[in-house]
């Protein structure tokens, strides 16, 4: 059986998360990292880390938007511009302080479902799945209506 693993790492959070958060599934395996403190710490652990998603409080504002990388802010401030700023700094979920452990749990288990993420195997090894795959993208486009794109994109 293969699940897939979800790595998390907690970022200058100025609250414990709260309990049961993370407990695993058939379907998903949840590695949390040890918490990092410091903003400028963040770009020292990712490489060694290698995380999937980022638990990020908002109160700090050093953050930027990383390729391959999930983002989870948290904050007490539920104003649309805190919202607004932490979409643009890359958030893919807000949540608001206190934190029900439902809550953030659906969070990351939602961004799970749409993000590739490395696969565990019965034996313990993990792999991403595109090391597997030699996908191809096709893009189908015309200048002008009624030649037949529709069509010929349909049936490739």
């Amino acid at each position: 059986m293969e699940s897939q693993l979800i790595r998390i790492l907690p970022a200058c959070l100025t609250e414990p998360l709260p309990r049961g958060w993370d407990a695993s599934t058939p379907e998903y395996i949840f590695e949390v990292m040890p918490a990092v403190d410091a903003p400028e710490a963040i770009n020292y652990a990712l490489p060694t880390t290698e995380p999937d998603i980022l638990l990020f409080d908002a109160v700090q504002n050093a953050l930027s938007a990383r390729e391959n990388l999930a983002v989870v802010m948290i904050s007490s401030d539920n104003s649309p511009e805190r919202l607004r700023k932490a979409m643009f700094a890359g958030a893919e979920e807000y949540l608001i302080k206190p934190l029900e452990a439902a809550t953030l749990r659906e969070s990351i288990l939602g961004i799970a479902q749409h993000k590739t993420l490395r696969v565990v195997r019965a034996d313990g090894e993990d792999y991403a799945p595109e090391e597997l795959s030699n996908g191809l993208i096709v893009g189908v486009l015309s200048g002008k209506g009624g030649l037949g794109k529709t069509t010929l994109a349909v049936n490739m």
